[in-house]
């Protein structure tokens, strides 16, 4: 499924045209992708052959023990089945 971004270059701002190419690249067009002007209307167009997929990140590290012994002692100290370390 092709894609057609297109900006009216009346009025635009550098930022309008950063956003367009950020968007026609996440849409997959590659750097060699043509663009067109249509001086005419004003208007800017690049057109983007199909998404780029990015394959889903690596899975989280088991999270150790550690803080779970934290929280045990907290409610053992809240719910009075611990004394509170004294300084």
């Amino acid at each position: 499924m092709a894609l057609q971004l297109s900006l009216d270059l009346h009025g635009a701002t550098l930022s309008d045209l950063e956003a367009l190419v950020a968007a026609a690249r996440s849409a997959g067009a590659q750097g060699s992708s043509a663009i067109d002007v249509d001086t005419h209307n004003g208007v800017l167009s690049v057109r983007a052959q199909a998404p780029r997929r990015t394959p889903p990140s690596a899975p989280r590290e088991e999270i150790s023990g550690v803080g779970e012994a934290a929280v045990r002692s907290v409610i053992d100290i809240l719910t009075g089945r611990q004394e509170p370390p004294r300084r």
